[in-house]
């Protein structure tokens, strides 16, 4: 009986810890100075205000009707695509910053792109 119990608590605590690493690992892939500046990009926002705020960008992709700009720090990344699209106002229409994304390596950001929600 006393053996059961011991087994219980000892798997309880292994869940408990393996909890607390998955926890651990979703806060860290999205901290730092790069996560910050993505928080900072808007939609809407034109190309030059988005360079003025991350700098020269490590790649770009130009199509005739868009370009996708990608910021690399690490293991972090920011990617926007420029389009066609409304300005903040809502009044004019520029080539402002239709989509972006943040990337991770991590672990855990590997595992969201086998399993999107």
């Amino acid at each position: 009986m006393i053996r059961r119990l011991r087994r219980w608590w000892l798997l309880v605590a292994l869940l408990l810890l393996c909890a607390g690493v998955a926890l651990l690992g979703i806060i860290s892939a999205r901290r730092g100075p790069l996560w910050d500046k993505y928080q900072q990009v808007k939609k809407g926002m034109t190309e030059e205000e988005v360079k003025a705020l991350l700098g020269p960008p490590t790649d770009e992709m130009h199509w005739t009707s868009a370009s996708s700009y990608y910021w690399s720090e690490g293991e972090q990344g920011i990617g926007v695509r420029i389009g066609l699209g409304l300005r903040p106002d809502g009044a004019s229409w520029d080539f402002v910053v239709v989509e972006k994304w943040f990337k991770s390596n991590s672990v855990l950001e590997r595992l969201r792109e086998l399993f999107p929600e």
